[in-house]
């Protein structure tokens, strides 16, 4: 088959950017323009997620809370040492896309765009609009492959830019940002991808029902864009605090509601993608536990269009030395050739575009 340009337009999953989010009135911040991306055909686009652990750097002028500057890097030196071998780590992975969790800002992204672009010849464009978290100013942030044109994203600042009411049922997790791939296919049609990075609330059991409020508004987000008769595809990937491992996963946690687990109707499921790992690979954090997840809307795993094709576990980029950091992934305590890159592990899963 002839190798066709696939024109991709990147823009917001938000309520003044989307038609499918539309509400008057309502208020989004936005960053950036909206432009062409490209894709071709047959080409795998590979979407993942990673918590990079207190991505803070040593300057802490611009923190207020204890914690922030607790673990900030100690030093320039340790500050540049530590995002030259994250880079190296994305550098091996060669994201399309790649949602980050645990970002101080905006700034230490763009210094790991910098080091992919210097040190391994990659592009990539920073997505990051401030979050609500003060207590740890912890962020999300994409690093979205540099193709030709910008980049455009937003979050949503009020459930009710999702059409639900603000009920003690829903929160808007602090912690979340998107962004939309929209391309035309060989038939004249077109396509359209939401990928939604979220960091959920931490904490175990006395926390879940606060997770579970911040997963009914993801799963509301992406019901709405899967029923809006697009045939979008959605993908909502991170550091989801999950307290039930995949196998136990049921409609009284977070992962059962933001999978649609609490009712009945079909049309609000979604596919945990730890289903295709192996089990030992379902790990995504130091303690063994199952935090980080994939989770994607049925019409991925079709045969058309955007296809899901493999799920990977990429511990062995991020556990460094002789075995896993019994501190947790605190990389500035231990050699950096011991240092592991963080107590969580990168998830990629790859899709490839099938006309």
């Amino acid at each position: 088959m002839s190798l066709r340009k696939l024109f991709v337009c990147v823009g917001v999953a938000a309520v003044a950017a989307l038609a499918t989010l539309s509400a008057p009135g309502t208020a989004a911040a936005r960053r950036g323009d909206k432009a062409d991306f490209k894709i071709a055909e047959n080409e795998e686009v590979r979407i993942g997620t990673w918590n990079i652990k207190f991505f803070y750097d040593h300057d802490t002028s611009d923190n207020k809370s204890q914690l922030a500057k607790e673990q900030s890097a100690p030093s320039k030196d340790k500050w540049d040492e530590r995002v030259k071998v994250t880079a190296a780590a994305i550098a091996k992975m060669k994201p399309t896309l790649l949602g980050l969790q645990e970002v101080e800002n905006k700034k230490v992204v763009e210094d790991l765009a910098k080091a992919l672009k210097d040190d391994h010849n990659l592009e990539y464009t920073v997505g990051f609009i401030k979050g609500t978290d003060t207590f740890t100013e912890q962020d999300v942030a994409f690093l979205a492959e540099k193709r030709e044109g910008t980049v455009t994203y937003a979050r949503v600042e009020d459930v009710a830019d999702l059409g639900i009411g603000n009920t003690n049922l829903f929160k808007i997790p602090s912690k979340h940002l998107a962004l939309t791939v929209t391309h035309g296919t060989p038939d004249g049609g077109t396509q359209r991808l939401t990928v939604i990075v979220a960091h959920l609330k931490a904490g175990g059991n006395p926390d879940e029902p606060q997770r579970m409020r911040q997963a009914r508004v993801l799963n509301k987000w992406a019901t709405k864009l899967m029923t809006a008769g697009t045939g979008e595809g959605v993908i909502v990937l991170g550091d989801m605090n999950a307290n039930k491992k995949f196998a136990q996963t049921s409609s009284a946690d977070a992962m059962g509601v933001l999978r649609g687990f609490e009712t009945n109707a079909v049309t609000d499921d979604m596919f945990d993608l730890n289903d295709r790992l192996d089990v030992a690979d379902r790990r995504t954090h130091a303690s063994n536990k199952e935090l980080d997840r994939i989770v994607v809307s049925p019409n991925l795993l079709d045969d058309r269009g955007l296809v899901f094709q493999k799920i990977e576990n990429l511990r062995h980029l991020v556990v460094r030395g002789t075995g896993v950091d019994p501190s947790g992934g605190t990389f500035y305590t231990r050699p950096v050739d011991e240092a592991d890159l963080s107590d969580h592990y990168p998830l990629i899963a790859t899709f490839k575009y099938v006309p």
